[in-house]
């Protein structure tokens, strides 16, 4: 499900301590790991623009 924001720059560094940990980690492998806030679900950076866009103005 789309978050509708962009990531802010602690989104992208939780997922990386996520993957620095072994003991959290441990078991993810040959896997890519989508920190896009759903983005790939909705299928278009329109949708999110517009949306971002609609809260702005209101």
């Amino acid at each position: 499900m789309p978050q509708g924001r962009f990531a802010s720059p602690d989104d992208i560094a939780q997922a990386v301590a996520f993957l620095a940990d072994p003991a959290k980690s441990g078991f993810v492998n040959g896997e890519t790991l989508s920190v896009d806030g759903g983005w790939y679900a909705d299928g278009s950076w329109q949708a999110l623009r517009l949306s971002a866009r609609a809260r702005l103005v209101h």
